[in-house]
């Protein structure tokens, strides 16, 4: 015996599905894995700044990830919504001790950044007391974001994804005193 619909074409014939696929669709993005690329710039002349460590902190972790930025001057934060898919694997190399190679991280609402070697200041001022400077992972992931940068006149305009942060080398008597 042979079912007859009531004329209506096949894509139709299933209104859950399709009421299902409409409902869904501006959710996509939330739901898989999202990159922060966190951009580091001598804030002196705009030059990129590789063979750094950054420390970030996602999150209300008081642990930092250390994250050396690449050749590109880019270090990459992988962020997830499933406990599963997170990773995080060590490595050595010349700008961080314990760097963390392609970290995958739970998401969170905050992330913070401040550098971790030493080699390089802050382009911005900071609350006193903490030395971490604190982004909306939702704007960052929407618009970009940046921050100050008080070290020259360079400017930068961020990407979707893109965190700049402009940094500076620190100077002897800096790092004469972070030995202490």
């Amino acid at each position: 015996m042979e079912r007859k619909g009531c004329g209506a074409p096949p894509f139709f014939a299933r209104p859950m599905f399709f009421l299902t696929l409409i409902l869904a669709s501006p959710f996509g993005t939330a739901l898989h894995a999202q990159d922060i690329r966190i951009k580091v710039l001598d804030g002196r002349n705009g030059r990129l700044v590789t063979n750094e460590c950054v420390y970030v902190y996602v999150g209300k972790n008081v642990d930092p990830l250390e994250i050396p930025t690449n050749n590109d001057g880019m270090a990459l934060l992988h962020l997830t919504n499933r406990d599963s898919a997170t990773s995080i694997q060590h490595g050595d190399g010349p700008a961080c001790r314990a760097g963390v190679v392609d970290p995958i991280v739970k998401y969170a609402d905050t992330v913070g950044i401040t550098s971790g070697s030493g080699r390089y200041m802050l382009c911005q001022r900071h609350q006193p007391g903490r030395l971490d400077l604190r982004f909306s992972v939702e704007k960052v992931l929407k618009s970009g974001d940046s921050t100050a940068n008080v070290c020259g006149k360079i400017e930068a305009s961020p990407n979707p994804g893109e965190l700049i942060f402009f940094v500076r080398p620190a100077t002897w008597w800096e790092r004469m005193k972070m030995r202490d």
